[in-house]
């Protein structure tokens, strides 16, 4: 028994009637954990890892001891669970002393299971009722604020919460290595108010029917153009601002307000330029700077005369 790591029921049972806990352990506890401990040494024995795992862990939940809880890693690394080994691997290392006999050997099974599974390291400070995938994490005497764990290979959701609000995040995790998340409370990002355009003078009264377009519309044109550039400027500060409040504090809020002010601003510079492009086709080959009718222009720029010389005809026009 001792080659399969596994102290016999009876020096456990002895260990649990001598050893003080934090908790209060009646009888009936001790009795069930000594009765587990056993069903797993059988399980184990038989190479029902699987079983005796379970069993392991039942009495350690029933009677927190090093030992069974040495045993249920031990059981589920046999039985190919890399990620439940792992854990309880790191558990027992986090609660055994420096001088436990089976420190060395809890320390090189983890090192090689950390070769399969990632490491995920969540910072959630201030969050309760953690998640992953859905399924309640084991604080197993950690806090939100540095929680270690091992998870499978691949993508998985962290949720939690915080003031009864719902906060998660996706992470991406590879074998062998080590991921850390951090759960934090998205703000709401700042509304942007826009000012209305000025109100658009009436246009003067048409004595006349014109050729061309009324200047008016130059004028509007260069005032919206104005509002754009004017909120332009300030969208550009304002991004250029929260570029260093996350240069300064690199979180994932502060990562979304700046790229929603990166937005902003980049539609304004498309808005801008269009209106002072329409702005300067309407100046230059739209508006009738003189206020000139159709016909005025066309007797200005066009004449047409008839000539007759000897044996010919003639029709001349300048336009």
């Amino acid at each position: 028994m001792r080659r399969l790591g596994l102290v016999p029921v009876v020096a456990f049972t002895a260990m649990l009637l001598l050893a003080t806990s934090a908790r209060a352990e009646d009888e009936e506890d001790r009795k069930a954990a000594a009765k587990l401990f056993t069903e797993g040494q059988k399980a184990y024995k038989d190479g029902d890892y699987r079983s005796s795992a379970d069993a392991f862990e039942r009495a350690y939940k029933r009677a927190p001891r090093l030992q069974p809880l040495w045993n249920a890693a031990r059981a589920w690394d046999k039985s190919g669970e890399s990620t439940r080994a792992a854990n309880l691997y790191a558990s027992y290392l986090r609660k055994a002393p420096p001088d436990a006999p089976d420190r060395n050997s809890a320390t090189s099974a983890l090192q090689k299971l950390e070769t399969k599974v990632t490491r995920l390291e969540i910072h959630a400070t201030g969050f309760t009722d953690l998640k992953i995938d859905g399924a309640p994490c084991d604080l197993d005497g950690q806090t939100p604020a540095a929680l270690v764990l091992y998870v499978t290979p691949g993508a998985h959701l962290v949720q939690g919460t915080h003031d009864d609000k719902d906060e998660q995040q996706q992470v991406l995790t590879n074998a062998g290595g080590s991921t850390s998340v951090v759960l934090v409370v998205k703000a709401a990002a700042p509304a942007v108010v826009v000012s209305p355009p000025p109100a658009q003078p009436p246009p003067p009264p048409a004595a006349k029917a014109r050729s061309g377009v009324s200047p008016t519309i130059v004028v509007v044109g260069g005032g919206l153009t104005a509002v754009a550039g004017g909120f332009l400027i300030w969208s550009s500060i304002d991004t250029l601002d929260q570029k260093k409040i996350f240069l300064a504090n690199p979180s994932q809020q502060n990562l979304d307000v700046g790229r929603a002010d990166e937005m902003r601003t980049n539609i304004l510079v498309g808005v801008t330029g269009a209106l002072g492009v329409l702005t300067g086709v309407a100046a230059v080959f739209i508006v009738d700077w003189k206020g000139r009718t159709a016909a005025e222009k066309t007797a200005e720029t066009t004449s047409i005369s008839a000539r007759v010389g000897p044996g010919n005809l003639s029709v001349v026009g300048t336009f």
